[in-house]
C-alpha cells in the first residue's frame, strides 16, 4: 500500500509518574490519574483505542524507557498519522551543555529513576525531546504535545493544599549530553508544525487539583482536569485553541499564579484532519515546560 492509498493511524505515548523512589519526600498524587483520564478521553470521544496508546505509569517510566518508547513513536508514525504525546509529573532544570539556553539552564523532564544527591540524574533533556518532536512532525502535521510538569518549583504545598510539580534545578553534570546539534533539532528561531501545551510559565508552577467524590478524592494537575472536562464534553469540530483558552481560563481562575501555554498548530479541530491551510499554519517556538 503507498503512502497515498494509506489509512493514517492514531497513536500515543502517555505518561504519569506520581512515584519517584530517588526522591523521598517529592511524590505526587494525580500524574497517573492525569495518564489514565486522557487515556479513556482518547479512546470514547476521538477515536483511539487501547492498542493505539502506549501509557507508562510510575517506575515503567525510567528514563531509557521514555526514550525507547519516543523512538519508536518516531519510527512508527506515518503521513498523516494523528499523534499525542502527554507527560505528567516533576519538570526540572541541569546544566546546559551546548549553550543554546540564555539562563544557561536546560529543562528537564524527571524520569521515575531519576535522583538527586548521591542517586544520579537520569532526567529527559528538552534538547533531546525536541529530536524526537521534529522527527515525528516531519512525517505528520498533527502532533500535540502535552506537558503539566513545571520546572520552577520546589516540591512543596502552597497555602491553598495544592501540590506543585517542580524540583529545583540540579547543578550536577546531570544526565548524559545530547547528540551533538543538526538540522534534526528544532532551534528556537524555528516555527513549530506541530502544537505544544504546558502547564505554566518558566517561572510558575504547576499545581495540582483536588475534586471531592462520593468515592473519595479526585488528584488530577489543574492543567489536565479542565482540559479533559473540556475534551470530554466537546461538540463538534472545535479548535484545539479554543479548547485550551476554556481550560486555561479555568486553571487561572483558582491558581492565580499559575498561567498554562500553547503554541503551534492550534487552529485545528482537536486530534482530527485539519485542512491544507491549517497544516502550514504552525507558529511559536518550542520550548517544553520543566
Amino acid at each position: 500500500m503507498t503512502d497515498t492509498q494509506r489509512t493514517p493511524a492514531r497513536r500515543g505515548l502517555l505518561i504519569g509518574i506520581d512515584s519517584y523512589p530517588l526522591l523521598p519526600g517529592f511524590s505526587l498524587e494525580g500524574c497517573v490519574q492525569d495518564a489514565l483520564s486522557l487515556a479513556n478521553v482518547l479512546c470514547e470521544r476521538f477515536q483511539f483505542t487501547p492498542a493505539d496508546l502506549v501509557i507508562l505509569l510510575n517506575e515503567q517510566a525510567t528514563r531509557d524507557r521514555i526514550l525507547t518508547e519516543l523512538e519508536s513513536l518516531a519510527q512508527r508514525t506515518g503521513p498523516d498519522d494523528i499523534v499525542v504525546v502527554h507527560y505528567s509529573g516533576h519538570g526540572s532544570q541541569v546544566p546546559d551543555k551546548d549553550g543554546d539556553e540564555g539562563d544557561g539552564l536546560d529543562e528537564t523532564l524527571v524520569a521515575a529513576d531519576s535522583g538527586r544527591g548521591r542517586s544520579p540524574n537520569r532526567d529527559v533533556i528538552d534538547d533531546e525531546l525536541a529530536v524526537f518532536f521534529r522527527r515525528i512532525s516531519d512525517k505528520t502535521p498533527y502532533l500535540t504535545v502535552i506537558l503539566d510538569c513545571c520546572h520552577s518549583g520546589t516540591g512543596t504545598r502552597d497555602l491553598f493544599g495544592a501540590r506543585s510539580r517542580g524540583l529545583p534545578p540540579d547543578l550536577r553534570d546531570g544526565p548524559p549530553a545530547p547528540p551533538p546539534r543538526s538540522s534534526a533539532l528544532v532551534s528556537r528561531q524555528q516555527r513549530l508544525n506541530y502544537a505544544f501545551i504546558g502547564g505554566c510559565r518558566d517561572e510558575e508552577k504547576s499545581y495540582e487539583y483536588q475534586e471531592p467524590l462520593a468515592s473519595g478524592v479526585l488528584h488530577q494537575g489543574a492543567l489536565s482536569y479542565f482540559l479533559h472536562k473540556e475534551l470530554a464534553t466537546l461538540s463538534g469540530q472545535v479548535s484545539l485553541r479554543t479548547v485550551f483558552e476554556r481550560a486555561s481560563r479555568r486553571v487561572s481562575e483558582l491558581y492565580s499564579t499559575q498561567h498554562p501555554q500553547a503554541e503551534g498548530v492550534l487552529d485545528r479541530a482537536v486530534f482530527r484532519f485539519a485542512s491544507p491551510e491549517v497544516r502550514e499554519a504552525g507558529r511559536g517556538l518550542l520550548r517544553p515546560r520543566g
